[in-house]
């Protein structure tokens, strides 16, 4: 302390010893009550920050997942495509395939997010097999665009608390025949990652070959 606020300082010490301790008591208590203040204000500021990273941290795409295997077809065979039914005299899927085609719905209680790199294998015998790119026409495709996961949900997030309905197709070697797929044990993988590049991995295992009308 210097200057005019010295002065004052002595002077108290000189003429008034009694009132100068007083006063110098409560300057050390105001001192400290400052830093007890400060630190206590510094300790609340990085809470806040701490908790404001983990609310970053916490604000990621949580995904959930149920799906069904909802048409296999052999290749070179005849186009079943639910209500299409005027397109199946007209339309042979490609020879050299088989195909799968699966319908899933997907819940988000996290962040919104987009789809990426969907994926379906199929688990025949402990032996992976990677589902490749559909080869279903794609005249059939431009009909029914809504329809598939990878096309509507790529640039559409799934908001926080929603869902998507959506199918999804693959291409099999031709000799996965329906009863490799249908057969109890065959185990069906659909997977799929996040706007973050996190993926989600769910499974179906078969029971048995289903019954299917007029077969």
């Amino acid at each position: 302390m210097s200057g005019p606020l010295a002065v004052i300082r002595e002077a108290l010490a000189i003429f008034d010893p009694q009132r100068f301790q007083t006063m110098a008591a409560l300057g050390h208590w105001l001192i400290i009550a400052f830093i007890v203040s400060s630190f206590t204000l510094l300790i609340t500021e990085r809470n806040k920050i701490k908790d404001l990273e983990e609310q970053l941290i916490n604000r990621k795409p949580n995904f959930n997942a149920d799906f069904n295997v909802s048409e296999f077809w052999d290749s070179g065979s005849r186009l079943t495509f639910g209500d299409h039914a005027d397109l199946r005299d007209a339309v042979m899927h490609p020879s050299g395939y088989s195909g799968l085609r699966i319908t899933a719905h997907i819940t988000n209680t996290g962040a919104p997010s987009i789809l990426k790199n969907i994926e379906v294998a199929v688990e025949i015998d402990n032996k992976l097999i990677q589902g490749g790119e559909s080869n279903t026409p794609v005249s059939l495709h431009k009909e029914r665009e809504e329809d598939f996961l990878i096309r509507k949900y790529s640039s559409q997030p799934i908001i926080t608390n929603g869902g998507a309905t959506g199918i999804h197709e693959v291409s099999l070697p031709k000799n996965i025949t329906r009863n490799d797929i249908y057969r109890a044990g065959t185990i069906v993988i659909f997977s799929f990652q996040d706007v973050l590049g996190k993926r989600y991995e769910f499974k179906k295992v078969m029971k048995g070959l289903l019954k299917r009308n007029g077969c």
